[in-house]
């Protein structure tokens, strides 16, 4: 998301709270959800030009697609929200609807593991956090980076700086429970897409072993590293 007005960068890594702080800049730009368009804030029809959706550039596409200039990139405040690589997991697990088709450890196995090892559709918006964050020379490049985990108070400076009127983030596109039809509709989705399951448990529960512990651990290294988050074995 980019704000002309506000001279920023925000680089919305999914599911770490980007949602709500879009909210803030469309009110502060005089937009809507269905208007956000000026703020990069839209759908992409080409593939060849970044990610399906624009909120989710990252700085190297920002740069590579020519969507801001490298003066721009230099003069804008760029900031990004992190998270606890577990707890995002964990998140897109039930945003994505795969809580009420597969276990846990399928989705991390057949979902997560797939994805980044081949690079799949999903790429996009499951890959290390660190990846929206990195010029070419893989260096952080950004001016702050808030954790999830602390937003409330880091944004409150962030907004000060920017001379946002609203510092507070409103909590949108949280996880909802899904009616029984949903469920059932996800998992035809899934099964069209290769994941058949016939059992009658529409309600699975996030559940870490030592193996996926081990292989989060292993894909999501440098997130732990760089953000300083603790890895967890069992």
């Amino acid at each position: 998301m980019i704000s002309h007005k506000r001279k920023c960068i925000f680089f919305h890594i999914p599911k770490c709270g980007g949602q709500s702080v879009e909210d803030i800049f469309i009110r502060d730009a005089g937009l809507t959800w269905e208007s956000r368009e000026p703020l990069l804030l839209r759908k992409n029809t080409n593939p060849l030009v970044g990610p399906p959706w624009l909120a989710h550039l990252t700085y190297r596409e920002y740069l590579a697609y020519n969507y801001v200039s490298p003066e721009l990139m230099a003069d804008y405040y760029k900031f990004a929200i992190i998270r606890n690589p577990y707890q995002r997991l964990e998140s897109l697990y039930k945003y994505m609807g795969y809580d009420c088709v597969m276990k846990f450890s399928d989705f991390i196995s057949e979902v997560i593991v797939k994805n980044l090892v081949n690079k799949g559709n999903l790429f996009y918006f499951i890959k290390p956090q660190y990846e929206y964050l990195v010029n070419n020379d893989g260096v952080i490049c950004i001016d702050e980076i808030l954790k999830l985990e602390e937003v409330g108070y880091g944004f409150k400076k962030i907004a000060k700086k920017l001379e946002l009127e609203e510092s507070s983030l409103p909590f949108i596109n949280a996880y909802r429970k899904k009616s029984f039809f949903s469920k059932i509709k996800k998992r035809v989705k899934c099964g069209l897409n290769g994941h058949v399951r016939y059992g009658l448990n529409f309600d699975y529960k996030v559940s870490w072993t030592n193996d996926l512990l081990t292989q989060v651990n292993s894909y999501y290294e440098r997130d732990f590293k760089e953000f300083g988050y603790e890895l967890e074995n069992k």
